[in-house]
């Protein structure tokens, strides 16, 4: 039967399945299988994995690839099926056509729809009622071309008057539903057991291996956890009043005893509104806010169930009840890392011997949910919004590297070390959720320590392979850039850049004088955004390069090792700007959140380096030095002007140094003994020592992405403005003129004065260049006053020579 035609059928059979669960297979063991959550229902063969709350059971059908409904409810289900029809003209067209068909019923109301994106997927999610239940329905395909053949279909039921209460519980459902690679079904036996965690075949290491820790099967946990969070009887509440209103006393202690019958019916709706209420009589009461919370979790509200158990916890710290409980609320949220946290300082705890191992157990079941599923917290698809859909990503990329090769940059030609790295991407890359198949891996010729990635590419620098001393270290660092992919970090800046010019568009067309003002500094502001990802999407890539080196056998302590190496060769106080600086800042705060995160993951064992990757080192080292040793990409036909000697430059005794940046793909040389700072907004200036006559001078550098509507005249024109906009300002018209392979160029000159402290004045000079880069406008500006302004233009002449694009 095809998919539309059995889609008329399948609100009935849907709910029909869900009333089978309840009144067969929670009687009947032996009908379908039974698993607590929280659990991880895996469907190899279909293709998905599907997360099970707490409280939740799994039932076993053939005709359904995944069924669960919560314990004891015989009115409430969710449910996946896979179907397979011959498409249509597009994806689309079949979810439009299935819509149409589900009108088509007199019986079904439909109460909304609309076409949607799941999981980068064109989906239709729909809404309708029957006369006594609530459906939504989200249909989305397995394939993002439009010539897919399998469509999975995802739906929750529950009856009208529970839907709103169930409602967060089917969202975190549906939030845990990930799509893997499908793979041959597994023995039918598999689907009874309860989930096990991620296994890694034994790597070839040289690093310590841990013994897992064991965890507590689904029927412990759930007595356990009834031990310790169950209502307590009444004299133990009444005991624990703190109200001093007498009426207060009795409507609450009325209250909890009839919450109490309730509970013991497992009445959890009623139960609740009566606990709500002694909460309202005394709520510093614990036992009344205990007993809420539980009801609360029964209820699979685990957003309220932690605020009381918060609440608890800050009234005392030492009460492990409140810890289990926030633990347990968290499991049902379905963010495991924070319930790993929770566990943690549970089991760190004076508790005795039993008690103890019971911690161990349950600590270690949630570190192994947290290993498996992190993306549920993480959610690298979600977050910021992103226009670009998957084919417009891979499309951004190959744009990328269209540019990338017309820099001149050389790709190492060694199958022995090209070899290597393309294996250890691999193993990445099979554990990095959501990364592209079909990509391609390069090893660029270049002494510049860094990597990166876009979709459908892998670069990895030859500086960076020269510099880590283990396998585990550049595995942290190539799977911190895959993050950068997996999270649409790229598409997501674009967007948000796009959203920000039709804002300041929308302000500058304002009847409103104000909101015209604002729109014209909003863009003069962006046209000198960093190139740098916020400091959460740096946060993140980190958290998932964690992940990622972790699932794929490698000890994820290297990625921390190569933040302590970056700290020893480049401080964070930011003075050296040495060939060690990468394209993100160094912090030490960063590399505290890296080791604590660490911590949160299971005891396994783990391989920190291997001999292959000591072979590729061997095998590198000799190998010819890159052609340009300083990792400065040449374009051809480009002769860099001769260094000069000692004391060649003004003020530059040494000679030059390198330069990298970590907030764009640009690299150059300044004099020896020069610095280089970051402003607050994102300016790059190098001046020469304190004390020093070059202390005088200052060469700035200010990067513009280029973006729609953005010509390299605006850069030109927004410094113009602001030179204007100083004292005693003199500022020439611009000069258009192009460079030696005919990019253009814009020059702005000007003075102006400016006042010391002790109320002198002086003249200052400036001479600023735009250079037209690929994805970039480059404004170079130097500052110096008037009277040495011919002395030092030596060096901004040599730093703007130099100044090289290394399309990082």
């Amino acid at each position: 039967m095809k998919l539309q035609d059995r889609l008329r059928v399948l609100a009935s059979r849907a709910f029909a399945a869900a009333i089978l669960v309840g009144s067969v297979t929670i009687a009947d063991h032996q009908a379908a299988a039974q698993v607590v959550g929280p659990a991880v229902l895996s469907r190899p063969a279909a293709g998905f994995t599907l997360s099970i709350p707490s409280g939740w059971q799994e039932h076993v059908d053939p005709e359904i690839a995944a069924a669960i409904v919560p314990s004891g409810r015989s009115d409430v289900a969710f449910m996946v099926f896979t179907r397979t029809d011959d498409p249509p003209a597009d994806v689309e067209s079949m979810l439009s056509r299935i819509l149409g068909k589900m009108m088509e019923d007199p019986k079904r109301t439909i109460v909304s729809q609309r076409m949607d994106t799941y999981q980068a997927r064109t989906a239709l999610v729909a809404e309708f009622d029957d006369e006594a239940n609530r459906y939504q329905l989200t249909l989305f395909p397995r394939d993002t071309g439009s010539k897919s053949q399998t469509f999975y279909i995802m739906m929750s039921i529950a009856t009208k008057k529970d839907a709103p209460l169930m409602a967060p519980a089917f969202d975190r459902i549906r939030a845990g539903f990930q799509l893997t690679a499908m793979t041959p079904a597994p023995p039918a036996s598999a689907a009874t057991q309860p989930p096990r965690p991620q296994e890694t075949a034994p790597p070839s290491s040289t690093g310590p291996a841990t013994r897992p820790s064991a965890t507590m099967t689904a029927a412990e946990r759930a007595e356990f956890l009834d031990g310790m969070l169950a209502p307590k009887g009444a004299e133990t509440a009444a005991a624990g009043l703190k109200t001093t209103k007498e009426k207060d006393r009795i409507d609450g202690t009325a209250a909890y005893g009839r919450g109490l019958a309730f509970a013991e019916q497992g009445a959890w709706t009623e139960a609740e509104k009566e606990f709500h209420t002694t909460e309202h009589k005394d709520d510093n009461n614990v036992e009344y806010l205990c007993s809420l919370g539980y009801a609360y979790l029964k209820l699979h509200k685990p957003d309220d169930a932690i605020k009381r158990y918060e609440r608890v916890y800050k009234m005392d710290p030492r009460s492990t009840r409140a810890l289990v409980g926030m633990a347990a609320a968290y499991e049902d949220r379905q963010n495991f890392r924070e319930a790993v946290r929770m566990w943690q300082r549970y089991a760190r705890m004076a508790l005795p011997a039993a008690e103890k191992t019971r911690a161990q157990g349950l600590l270690a079941g949630a570190q192994n949910l947290f290993a498996q599923y992190y993306e549920i917290a993480e959610n690298p698809g979600g977050g910021s919004a992103n226009a670009l859909t998957a084919p417009q990503e891979m499309q951004l990329g190959q744009n990328y590297v269209t540019q990338l090769s017309q820099t001149g940059l050389s790709v190492l030609k060694d199958e022995t070390v090209n070899g290597y790295v393309r294996s250890l991407c691999q193993r990445l890359v099979s554990r990095a959720k959501n990364f592209p198949t079909n990509y391609q891996v390069f090893v660029l010729d270049t002494a510049d320590v860094n990597a990166f990635t876009i979709p459908g590419y892998i670069f990895i620098n030859r500086g960076l392979l020269a510099v880590v001393d283990t396998e585990a270290e550049l595995a942290g660092v190539v799977a911190h850039e895959i993050g950068h992919s997996v999270a649409h970090h790229s598409a997501k800046k674009l967007t948000k850049q796009a959203i920000d010019q039709q804002q300041a568009e929308n302000l500058k067309n304002s009847n409103n004088r104000f909101l015209r003002w604002l729109g014209s500094m909003s863009e003069a502001g962006s046209a000198y955004g960093q190139m740098s990802f916020s400091r959460e999407n740096e946060e993140q890539a980190d958290r998932l390069a964690v992940h990622i080196t972790f699932d794929s056998g490698l000890d994820p302590q290297g990625f921390a090792s190569f933040f302590r190496k970056l700290e020893s060769l480049a401080p964070s106080s930011r003075n050296n700007w040495d060939l060690m600086q990468r394209t993100h800042p160094f912090s030490v705060d960063r590399l505290n959140t890296i080791t604590t995160y660490i911590d949160l993951l299971p005891e396994r064992s783990t391989a920190l380096t291997s001999p292959e990757f000591e072979q590729m080192r061997t095998r590198l080292a000799g190998l010819p030095p890159p052609a340009d040793a300083t990792g400065l990409m040449q374009a051809p036909g480009d002769t860099p002007p001769a260094l000069p000697g000692a004391g060649g430059l003004p003020g530059g005794g040494g000679g030059t140094r390198t330069f990298t940046l970590d907030t764009a793909p640009f690299a150059g040389e300044i004099p020896a003994d020069w610095a280089g700072r970051k402003t607050d907004s994102g300016t790059i200036v190098f001046e020469g020592p304190k004390g020093s006559e070059s202390y005088q001078v200052s060469v700035e550098l200010e990067f513009a992405e280029k973006r729609s509507g953005l010509s390299i005249d605006d850069v030109a024109d927004s410094m113009r403005r602001l030179l204007e906009r100083k004292n005693d300002a003199r500022v020439q018209p611009i000069e258009r003129q192009r460079a030696n392979d005919g990019t253009p160029v814009r020059f702005v000159r000007g003075t102006y004065t400016v006042r010391d402290r002790a109320g002198a004045t002086a003249s200052i000079r400036n001479l600023s260049v735009v250079f037209d880069y690929p994805g970039y406008y480059v404004l170079m500006s130097y500052y110096t006053p008037e009277s040495i302004y011919d002395k030092y233009m030596d060096v901004f002449k040599v730093f703007a020579e130099r100044f090289k694009y290394t399309g990082r």
